[in-house]
């Protein structure tokens, strides 16, 4: 099921193309969202297979990035239920709070800090404050919390 995921997710990626936005037809458009939202309803069904296993969810949260910031927070609010300190899953949430995408100014260095802090040590998500922090200094500047409890 997992490639099944992957697969909506490379052929949405392929509809858009790799340009700048500008560079990015009607068509592609629509088939980049269609497929988006393919990948998140086949990780939704990964999911109820082995309600265990973060990694649907961490896959489908990529696409969440045809929606808004809350969406993506929705979604690893998901996998985070299961593994708080999925590596997988805090690496796409920063690439989805990257100002350039779904972010704030000051997401990844609240984020950055929340991991820091947060991560148990010896975690591979305590790496991840500095990848937070090293991207370049007009990404980086809230969110207090990047685990909402339902």
């Amino acid at each position: 099921m997992l490639g099944a995921i992957e697969a909506a997710v490379k052929i949405s990626g392929e509809y858009r193309g790799y340009g700048t936005i500008d560079t990015v037809t009607k068509e592609g458009d629509e088939g980049y969202e269609r497929f988006a939202r393919l990948a998140m309803q086949l990780a939704l069904q990964a999911q109820e297979v082995d309600p265990t296993d973060p990694h649907p969810l961490v896959l489908g949260q990529g696409p969440t990035r045809i929606f808004d910031r809350e969406k993506a927070l929705e979604w690893a609010e998901l996998w985070q239920d299961i593994d708080l300190w999925n590596y997988g899953g805090w690496y796409m949430l920063i690439t989805l709070l990257d100002s350039r995408w779904l972010g704030t100014e000051n997401d990844l260095k609240n984020l950055a800090h929340h991991l820091a802090v947060g991560a148990l040590e010896g975690s591979p998500a305590l790496a991840l404050s500095m990848v937070a922090l090293g991207q370049p200094p007009s990404l980086t500047g809230g969110l207090e919390n990047y685990h909402i409890s339902r």
